[in-house]
């Protein structure tokens, strides 16, 4: 009885060292290519923290929009680097969004996603130092009283 019991340890034991063997040498073999293969993942999206910005008439603020916005970047490593470079990118954000008006021109109030989104991602750029951010969306917009 106790030698059967001694055999069914050491084949448990071995087995284990088996598949302990075989999981560190796939996770080693693609930790030592992951520099030589291409991250095509494909784009990936940052959320960026709420963001508010004035809606002013007359130099007057007659309310403010809180602002939910997503960054595209190209990959997973550019996304990495911008996540970095939040809290820079969210004071550039922040600039732009209170440097101009954020509405259309036409005088009818509403707000200039078009517009928005330029601005922003033309700021994430210029903290980034190179076109990492393929687009700005605006996913929500919630205009409050001031």
């Amino acid at each position: 009885m106790v030698v059967v019991q001694k055999a069914q340890i050491a084949r448990i034991f071995s087995l284990f060292v088996l598949l302990f063997s075989a999981v560190y040498s796939i996770s080693d073999s693609r930790a030592a290519g992951s520099d030589d293969v291409p991250d095509t993942s494909g784009p990936s999206y940052i959320d960026v923290p709420w963001l508010t910005a004035p809606v002013l008439y007359k130099g007057v603020v007659r309310s403010y929009v809180i602002f939910e916005i997503k960054l595209q970047v190209a990959s997973n490593s550019d996304a990495e680097e911008v996540m970095v470079q939040m809290p820079r990118l969210r004071d550039a954000f922040l600039r732009a969004l209170h440097r101009s008006s954020i509405v259309r021109n036409d005088g009818s109030g509403a707000l200039d996603f078009d517009s928005i989104s330029q601005r922003l991602k033309k700021s994430a750029n210029k903290v980034l130092g190179e076109e990492k951010i393929n687009q700005v969306l605006i996913v929500k917009a919630i205009r409050s009283a001031a």
